[in-house]
């Protein structure tokens, strides 16, 4: 991983291994969802930049967001997120 990119990533622990995720979408999708955005768990994520899946999948169930968009590409997870809050929006 190249320094440039390592910049706008963000680890998750899966059991002994990391993946990565684009760290302004873990911003963005969690940024409308005030119940979320105060908590320790999702603060610690933010500033070192890591975290455990078990702890993502739990902010997003908080969040009711689908953690699978957490992994999608940004501008395909910013059009779903779109999507959702305008469907939601209308209900």
């Amino acid at each position: 991983m190249n320094d440039s990119n390592s910049d706008n990533l963000m680890s998750v622990a899966i059991d002994a291994k990391y993946v990565y995720i684009d760290l302004e979408i873990f911003k963005k999708l969690f940024e409308g969802s005030s119940h979320v955005y105060y908590l320790s768990d999702y603060q610690r994520a933010i500033s070192e930049r890591k975290i455990k899946i078990s702890k993502l999948i739990d902010l997003a169930r908080k969040a009711q967001i689908p953690y699978s968009l957490f992994s999608l590409l940004p501008k395909l997870s910013m059009r779903t997120l779109n999507t959702m809050n305008s469907y939601y929006s209308k209900v």
